[in-house]
């Protein structure tokens, strides 16, 4: 039989037959429910993979966006106080060679003029060698503690570099670098040994560096020393170059990073003479006498009585009552504030029965009953006693305590220490306490967040590797749960799926109606898990960094992420059911009915 004729029987077979009916989509979406309802623990199975799945995705996202926002917020906020350190530093000791190689391969100009300023000639070395040498010394860096070690041995990363002079250094280095795991050695033996062969000329460079910058701190010292030579720069914003090349140690800075840094060196200042007034507070002992803490009139009135108390005090104070009632008419008060404060730090004051019938409160009994007492509690103990002995004659002082400078400045109405808020006040101009307690704050909150950077070990650049197999992982748990529950979900229904089937259901119709349940079911499990992630998350990171996240919450990026989420969810719920409703659709019928489900 020819084609034609075949394609003609074929053609009357599909008139006599008619088109075959297709189902509307309001039908394969109400089968897509009645099958949800019916197999509702089979359905808040899958919907729980979607949650957990979007969840952990969510929460891996949401985390790393957190940390970074916070990170670029603390690196912003904490740059002056590292430019400040860094010029300290840079003025306190000499460079160390790792910096003056870096220096050298970044603004090898700069560094040539500078050298020539201190030392009058030039630097003799080549750029291809300094740029070997500094990659070199970065690799070293990079390696874990142990394997440097099994690198350099005991010697410094400056010292292993300085000996690195010959063919034999360079197999030994080549040996055991290849022998450590994990490793890749981005250096050819060629490139090692032309490092060699530069060395010396690289090492004489370095030394001549190393002078020149001995010569720069003489001049430092010359100049008033490190606090005077950064405080002419806070107060001109002029600094000798060749004695302070900020250019190689802070990089190009445009005028607002320069405002910042000179405001921060008077901050700084300003926050370091007051913590010194502070530890000459703590170092005094609050509970000696002066002239202010003592009533004259009623401490003469008291010494007249005979109360046992009184007569303790003229026994350990070594004078009667009349040398007492002369040492207060004189002018000044001299010796008899000495004679009081020699008395305030004897031992022996303390008798059980002379202060019987004297009322002493719980603090005075808690150290009378101790047998040692250091000098300054010693002291307390005595004034205590003082007081007691001589009510209304001496100033009562609180307790002896040793202040931090952020207590002090918290207690600026406190007028116990008024005293000390105008020594700080005096010590920090021309900054006020306002601004140096906003100041002590900052630095706390700072030193917070980089204690919490390193307990976390958060590393902005290493850390998108970590995230991509996290995210990879979350995928493949909700792909592979999804697709487990709709291949049981396709088993209980053989037999439906072969009634549809011959009641004239096409294959089409079977594949919509699967994937409009994954779909719904996706859709569900994926807001519930985005909301779940979303709050786990941000509760978390508010754990974590308290108030400085929501100073800097990425509200935006935060919406992103979580949209992008939830679409993740709802495709993954439709990838996931796409194979187990293929096989459901091209199942035939009677295949079907023999299978018992």
């Amino acid at each position: 039989m020819s084609d034609s004729s075949q394609r003609n029987q074929g053609s009357a077979k599909m008139r006599l037959l008619g088109k075959p009916p297709t189902l509307p989509l309001r039908v394969a979406i109400q089968v897509a429910l009645t099958s949800i309802r019916v197999r509702l623990s089979r359905s808040l199975v899958t919907v729980s993979s979607v949650v957990l799945a979007v969840a952990f995705l969510l929460n891996v996202l949401g985390e790393n966006l957190g940390n970074r926002a916070v990170y670029q917020e603390w690196a912003r906020e904490s740059a002056s106080s590292r430019h400040t350190q860094a010029l300290r530093d840079a003025l306190s000791r000499p460079r160390e060679n790792h910096a003056l190689l870096q220096v050298l391969h970044d603004k090898p100009v700069a560094v040539a003029a500078w050298h020539a300023a201190l030392a009058g000639k030039p630097v003799a070395v080549t750029a291809e060698t300094v740029t070997l040498a500094l990659d070199l010394s970065r690799w070293l860096d990079a390696l874990n503690p142990s394997q440097a070690y099994l690198i350099r041995r005991n010697r410094s990363p400056d010292q292993w570099l300085a000996q690195f002079t010959g063919a034999e250094q360079v197999d030994a280095f080549m040996l055991t670098a290849g022998q450590l795991k994990g490793v890749r050695l981005e250096f050819t033996r060629e490139q090692l040994l032309t490092l060699t062969e530069a060395m010396p000329t690289l090492q004489d460079a370095l030394a001549a560096l190393g002078t020149s910058e001995e010569a720069r701190l003489e001049r430092v010292v010359a100049a008033g020393g490190t606090e005077q030579v950064l405080l002419s720069l806070a107060e001109t914003d002029q600094v000798d170059p060749v004695l302070l090349p900020l250019d190689q140690i802070l990089g190009e800075m445009d005028a607002g990073t320069r405002s910042a840094l000179r405001h921060q060196i008077q901050r700084d200042r300003a926050r370091l003479q007051a913590a010194e007034v502070v530890s000459r507070f703590n170092a005094s002992d609050p509970s000696l006498l002066a002239a202010a803490d003592l009533d004259i009139a009623a401490f003469r009135q008291a010494l007249a009585s005979d109360r046992p108390a009184v007569k303790q005090f003229l026994n350990v104070s070594g004078w009667d009552v009349p040398q007492w009632q002369q040492a207060l008419v004189a002018a000044p008060l001299d010796a008899a504030l000495e004679q009081l404060n020699q008395t305030l730090s004897a031992d022996g004051f303390y008798r059980r029965d002379a202060f019987k019938n004297t009322s002493l409160d719980s603090e005075t009994l808690a150290l009378a009953k101790r047998v040692r007492l250091p000098d300054r509690q010693r002291t307390r103990l005595n004034r205590l006693l003082l007081q007691a002995a001589f009510p209304g004659a001496f100033r009562a002082v609180p307790a002896v305590r040793t202040l931090d400078l952020a207590a002090v400045l918290q207690a600026n109405e406190d007028p116990a220490f008024s005293g000390l808020h105008a020594a700080v006040a005096a010590a920090a101009a021309p900054v006020t306490l306002p601004e140096l307690a906003e100041e002590v704050q900052r630095r706390q909150r700072l030193a917070d967040l980089e204690r919490t950077f390193q307990a976390i070990a958060y590393n902005p650049t290493s850390g998108a590797q970590k995230t991509f197999w996290l995210v990879v992982l979350s995928l493949l748990v909700c792909i592979v749960g999804i697709v487990n529950t709709m291949m049981m979900a396709v088993t209980e229904r053989f037999r439906e799926i072969a009634t549809m089937k011959c009641l004239g259901a096409m294959d089409s119709f079977i594949l919509k109606s699967f994937l409009i349940e994954s779909g719904m079911v996706g859709t569900l499990g994926s807001l519930l898990g985005a909301v779940i992630g979303l709050c786990l998350v941000l509760l978390q990171i508010s754990i974590r960094y308290g108030g400085s996240f929501w100073q800097v919450v990425p509200v935006g990026e935060f919406a992103i992420v979580a949209g992008g989420t939830l679409l993740c969810g709802l495709v993954l719920a439709i990838i996931g059911a796409l194979l187990p409703a293929l096989k459901a659709a091209r199942m035939h019928p009677i295949e079907a009915m023999r299978i018992d489900a």
